[in-house]
């Protein structure tokens, strides 16, 4: 439950790739997962409405930076602060202790560097792996509409950014 709530409000836009950028979007994996993600609580969207008004063409940042900032997530030089993001998923994931897990080694213990792009911001960087962690705890992908074929695109994503799925 929390999974979507946390990546929607560390998300809007992932990788320069836009195929790929669609299939760990929050709307997406709300549709074509078939785990029933929840629409997350206006409550923890609010205090990045501001964000979501400033640039998401990549590599621009500056939607990650602002909402990463907002939540307390980033430190006073502007980098992701591993600690805060170690707590914060610990506290959102408390219901689901594998997908928290996942995160805190692969996005937050783990070197990012190599995800995505050259030029992919960290902030970013982070956020793409944490789509691709909500993705992987997904138990079956719908096969019907827009949908369909998402499984392997997203494995086919996941290599892209260079993470096994």
């Amino acid at each position: 439950m929390w999974a979507l709530v946390l990546f929607t409000v560390l998300t809007t836009s992932v990788l320069a790739d836009n195929d790929c950028m669609k299939y760990i979007q929050p709307h997406y994996l709300k549709e074509c997962c078939k785990m029933g993600l929840p629409d997350p609580p206006a409550i923890h969207l609010h205090p990045i409405k501001e964000c979501l008004s400033l640039p998401n063409e990549a590599p621009a940042c500056e939607q990650d930076i602002c909402s990463t900032t907002k939540k307390g997530l980033a430190s006073a030089d502007g980098k992701l602060d591993k600690s805060k993001l170690k707590e914060h998923t610990e506290k959102f994931f408390e219901s689901s202790p594998e997908l928290s897990k996942a995160i805190t080694e692969n996005c937050i213990d783990r070197d990012i560097s190599k995800i995505g792009p050259p030029d992919m911001c960290e902030f970013t960087r982070y956020r793409a792996c944490v789509g691709v962690q909500l993705a992987m705890m997904c138990p079956e992908w719908s096969n019907e509409g827009e949908c369909a074929g998402s499984k392997v695109a997203f494995a086919e994503c996941a290599r892209k950014i260079k993470m096994e799925a």
